[in-house]
């Protein structure tokens, strides 16, 4: 199925049939929210990623550029990529560890170095990308040239070369994990899955929003289709009010926290003139330098001297050189939606549409679905597909989906 012109029909079958059927809402109410997906390898530390990147390759080398392969292996200085495992060395000397890491970045970069110019294709040209990756991401040189492990991770680390597509991600600050995210739509009256995308685990809840709605484009001009969307505050920042608003459709979100690294007021604290470029403090002075950014943002600052001689000082700023506030590219929007998030009309339709999309990914996730079973962003696409377009099925049965000669697929 995957190498068909149709690999999603499955999916887009039940979508079909729920339509038919009239168990999609015509009014196409969305709710979003991802959860994660973990990786069906294990972890693999810095020399496990290299060692096997540089032994994947060679491998690879042999069935296709055996000459390339021959003069690899005359450069390295190592002549163990041919067992499995870790190489044997005292794992408790701090040198050992230190001279094999070394080693092993120079036996990579040896290996790219001979493959430089030589035209490479399909799985080699994967590996060799790959090699040069994780040979990269986690080390870096001192002044005399040696290799070793930098402190930190890198933003977009590969986890894996036996599945290069997992990434580590976070869903919280403290719930960590490695693999994947699957994101999903969902009508929140029929609980069916509308859409729903797999992307590596450092991927942002927001960033494949335009897959999970592509429907808002598919509608005409005179037609009922999506007119909102809900999720958590992952999807409420002003890009995305500004995106969805521009289409047409009202995002019912949260908007992010506001945030002051230094404590003290919040910017909603102030009285901010967007289109004058101005902000009064809450001791009721004015802001006296405007900078626009090259953002689309404006940094305001307040006088040096008014603010520390003012009472309000300890409750706003720990700067000498004045309180400071940025008004976001989208400052207004943001507003708007703090605003209308107090409101009971919020209340009403968040917790009343927005836990729905809990309990479907619950159905997707449950009975093995949280774990991977295989290896690639591809395959485990096609696994949590299949797996909703099962869901999707059975719901449609619940809610009482028959078909006749006479009148097609309809709720009994």
């Amino acid at each position: 199925m995957r190498k068909s012109e149709r690999p999603r029909r499955i999916f887009d079958r039940f979508k079909e049939v729920a339509t038919e059927a009239g168990l999609l809402n015509a009014r196409g109410v969305r709710v979003l929210d991802s959860t994660p997906v973990l990786s069906a390898v294990q972890t693999q530390d810095t020399v496990s990623l290299i060692r096997g990147a540089i032994r994947r390759l060679l491998t690879l080398l042999a069935k296709t550029e055996p000459d390339a392969r021959s003069a690899i292996e005359a450069t390295l200085g190592r002549d163990d990529y041919s067992s499995a495992g870790k190489p044997a060395i005292d794992w408790d000397d701090e040198h050992a560890r230190a001279a094999l890491v070394d080693e092993l970045v120079r036996d990579g970069l040896a290996a790219l170095g001979i493959l430089e110019g030589v035209e490479l294709s399909g799985d080699v040209a994967d590996a060799a990308e790959l090699l040069a990756t994780v040979a990269g991401q986690d080390v870096e040189s001192d002044d005399d040239g040696n290799f070793s492990i930098r402190r930190g991770v890198a933003k977009d680390r590969v986890v894996s070369v036996v599945d290069p597509d997992a990434r580590h991600g976070r869903k919280s600050r403290h719930g960590h994990f490695d693999g994947y995210k699957v994101h999903v739509a969902i009508d929140p009256d029929t609980e069916l899955v509308t859409e729903l995308e797999v992307t590596p685990a450092n991927v942002n809840d927001a960033e494949p929003i335009d897959v999970l709605l592509a429907e808002i484009d598919d509608r005409d001009d005179d037609a009922d289709g999506v007119v909102m969307v809900l999720g958590d505050s992952a999807y409420g920042s002003g890009g995305t009010r500004q995106a969805l608003q521009q289409r047409g459709v009202d995002l019912v979100a949260k908007a992010p926290p506001e945030q002051n690294t230094h404590g003290g007021f919040p910017k909603s604290a102030f009285d901010i003139d967007i289109e004058a470029k101005t902000a009064k403090c809450p001791a009721g002075a004015m802001a006296t330098t405007a900078v626009a950014r090259s953002n689309g943002a404006i940094w305001l600052q307040f006088p040096a001297a008014t603010c520390n001689a003012c009472n309000l000082k300890e409750s706003c700023t720990s700067s000498s050189q004045g309180r400071s506030i940025t008004i976001g590219p989208h400052e207004s929007l943001l507003a708007d939606a703090r605003a209308f998030q107090r409101t009971a009309e919020f209340k009403a339709i968040y917790n009343s549409k927005r836990p729905t999309v809990e309990r479907v990914i619950y159905r997707i996730v449950r009975n093995g679905g949280r774990k991977a079973r295989y290896r690639g962003r591809v395959k485990v696409s096609e696994q949590l597909r299949t797996k909703a377009s099962a869901e999707n099925l059975a719901r449609m049965l619940r809610l009482g989906l028959a078909w006749t000669a006479e009148t097609g697929w309809s709720v009994a």
